[in-house]
Order: C-alpha cells, then sequence, then structure tokens
C-alpha cells in the first residue's frame, strides 16, 4: 500500500479506525511483503505473534518450511521448451527435503498440508527466524484482543493448481531473463 494516497491515510491505519465499531474485530492483511522498507513488512515486523506454517517431510517426518531453494527440477538434453515440458510433465519439478536429502513428490504436498502447524517465531533473545514447532491449529481466539498475529504461509504448501510445483517452476523459467518478469515472480509467484 502506499503511505499516503492523498485523499486517505495509511490503509493499514485506516482499517484499523475502521474496526473500533466491531465487539471481536478481525483485521487480516494479505499480501507479499516486497521490501523491508514497505508498510506491510513494518506492520509485520510489530506484531506480538509471528507464525510459519511448517509441513513434515514424508521421508524424515522433520517440519520445514517449503522455500524456493528447496525447488528442484532438471532439464533433458532433448527438450527444446523447457516451460512447455514443465507444463505437460507431471513430476518434472519437486522439492528436496533440507533435512534427510529426499525427493518430495507433488503428489505428497496433500499429506504433508494436512500435517502442517503454525510455528511460532520467538521474538526474544533467539535469532530471527527461528521457529518452535506447535502441534495443533492455532486460531484468533487463543491470543488476548488486540494482539497483532501475522502468518507466513508459502506458495508450495498450497494445494491448488496454480501453485503446483511444476507450475512455479514453469514460471521462473519464462522470466528468469526479464528482471521486471523476475520481479512479478517473486512478489507475485512467491
Amino acid at each position: 500500500f502506499p503511505p499516503f494516497s492523498g485523499r486517505e491515510s495509511d490503509p493499514v491505519a485506516l482499517s484499523k479506525q475502521r474496526l473500533k465499531t466491531w465487539s471481536r474485530p478481525l483485521l487480516a492483511l494479505l499480501s507479499t511483503p516486497t521490501t523491508d522498507q514497505g508498510l506491510i513488512t513494518q506492520h509485520a515486523d510489530r506484531c506480538a505473534v509471528q507464525l510459519h506454517w511448517l509441513v513434515p517431510c514424508p521421508h524424515c517426518a522433520k517440519y520445514q518450511i517449503l522455500t524456493f531453494d528447496t525447488l528442484k527440477f532438471a532439464k533433458p538434453a532433448d527438450v527444446e521448451s523447457y516451460t512447455d515440458w514443465l507444463s505437460v510433465t507431471p513430476g518434472a519439478a519437486w522439492m528436496q527435503c533440507k533435512f534427510c536429502g529426499a525427493r518430495i513428490e507433488e503428489s505428497e504436498k496433500a499429506g504433508m498440508a494436512l500435517r502442517g502447524v503454525w510455528a511460532l517465531e520467538s521474538k526474544q533473545g533467539a535469532t530471527r527466524g527461528e521457529l518452535h514447532v506447535s502441534p495443533g491449529t492455532i486460531c484468533y481466539d487463543d491470543w488476548p484482543p488486540g494482539v497483532g498475529v501475522a502468518m507466513y504461509m508459502d506458495p508450495f504448501s498450497c494445494p491448488f493448481p496454480a501453485t503446483s510445483w511444476n507450475n512455479i517452476a514453469a514460471g521462473f523459467i519464462a522470466a528468469k531473463d526479464d528482471i521486471g518478469k523476475l520481479m512479478d515472480f517473486f512478489n507475485g509467484t512467491l
């Protein structure tokens, strides 16, 4: 969001003001933080609770955040169009477990997501990014009123066809040689 539109204040502050008339207000900010200076990032960083979605590896059962650097895909030598090949070849892209190194197939994603947990990022005395796995569902009723909760979920855990690992890999290949398209890929897809 722009900090000032010229007609109204910061959209996040305005939303908070408008929620004051509700008995149990819930403000959900859904966005892709693009820079550390952006309003979404600043508001998320001020939240007292930071949660990250973790899924277990189907091979070693260790919980992890699926990230772009664990997405793997290899182009066969006899293929001319990499993006076409990725879009029509099931299993052409896969994830690699950060812990055991096992190949995780897309067909295993739904089971991983069903066993996923929201993990609390420690803000007191811990290195930023240190996660503590707490199995179970966390809902907003678990926090006192007025406590900000930031929730981070990667696209690799989503069950929708647009977020298939093949589609994400194909999107990267299509964008990698154009800085504008690459920025759109990282901001819009990841």
